[in-house]
C-alpha cells in the first residue's frame, strides 16, 4: 500500500504500467490515493518526466480529509478513473468493443435544429448523437462541419436533413479490430454497437488512444 497522498506542485509525472506509459499528471493533480482507498499495492508506477517539485501528505492526514463529504466525493471519482485506466490497459485487438463503454448514448428528436444538437454536444461532451426515429439515424460533429457550415445552411435546419440514416451498426461482442477495420471501410468516424435491444455510448479511453497506433473514434450504442 502507498505510505502517502502526493500533489503535483510542478511538472509532470508518468504512469507506467511495466514499462508502457499509461497516463500522465501534472501540477494540481494526485497519485498514491487508490492505493490508500483499496489498501492494495500502487496499479501503476510513478516516474517523473520532468523536473517535478511534489507535496506529500501522511496517510493519517489522507484520512482526515476524507472526513470531508467534498473530499470523500473527490477521490472516489478519481479511484473509479484509475479503474478505467487500470482495466483499458488490459484490452487487446481481440477484446469486445463493449468494453470501452463510457457512458450512455444521447438522443435528439429529428424535428430539433442543428444548433440545438450542436449546443447538446456541448453540454454532454460528446462528439455524436443518436438521431431518434425509425430508422434510427446520428448525428456526428463531422456532419456539422461538412452538411451544416460548409455548405452554409442556417442554424435552423432540422437534424432530419443532415443525419445519416440508416446508423450502421456492430454488436458489442464484435472484437476491437473488426470494428476498426469497418470504421476505416467506410471511412467513418463513428461506429455505433448494439446489444440485445438497448443502445449505449462509448469511445476510446485516452489511454487506448495515446498509447496504440491512432484509430477512427467511436461512439457506441446499447
Amino acid at each position: 500500500m502507498a505510505s502517502a497522498l502526493y500533489l503535483v506542485l510542478e511538472g509532470q509525472v508518468a504512469l507506467l504500467d511495466g514499462e508502457e506509459e499509461v497516463g500522465t499528471l501534472e501540477a494540481g493533480e494526485f497519485f498514491g490515493f487508490p492505493s490508500l482507498l483499496s489498501g492494495e499495492p500502487p496499479a501503476f508506477s510513478v516516474v517523473a518526466k520532468t523536473p517535478v517539485r511534489l507535496l506529500a501528505f501522511p496517510e493519517r492526514s489522507f484520512r482526515k480529509l476524507l472526513l470531508f463529504p467534498e473530499a470523500a466525493r473527490f477521490f472516489g471519482q478519481g479511484l473509479a478513473d484509475r479503474v478505467r485506466l487500470r482495466a483499458a490497459t488490459d484490452l487487446s485487438l481481440f477484446s469486445p468493443v463493449g468494453r470501452l463503454i463510457r457512458r450512455p448514448p444521447v438522443f435528439i428528436k429529428p424535428s430539433a435544429s442543428v444548433q440545438e444538437a450542436a449546443l447538446r454536444m456541448r453540454e454532454e461532451g460528446v462528439s455524436s448523437l443518436l438521431v431518434e426515429g425509425s430508422p434510427l439515424g446520428i448525428l456526428t460533429d463531422r456532419d456539422l462541419r461538412n452538411r451544416v457550415l460548409a455548405e452554409g445552411l442556417p442554424p435552423t435546419t432540422p437534424v432530419a436533413q443532415v443525419r445519416t440514416a440508416p446508423l450502421f451498426a456492430l454488436p458489442a461482442d464484435t472484437p476491437i479490430y473488426e470494428a476498426v477495420a469497418a470504421m476505416v471501410e467506410r471511412g467513418s468516424t463513428t461506429c455505433p454497437s448494439w446489444k440485445g435491444r438497448g443502445w449505449w455510448g462509448w469511445s476510446p479511453t485516452p489511454t487506448w488512444s495515446s498509447t496504440r497506433p491512432k484509430t477512427p473514434s467511436c461512439s457506441l450504442g446499447a
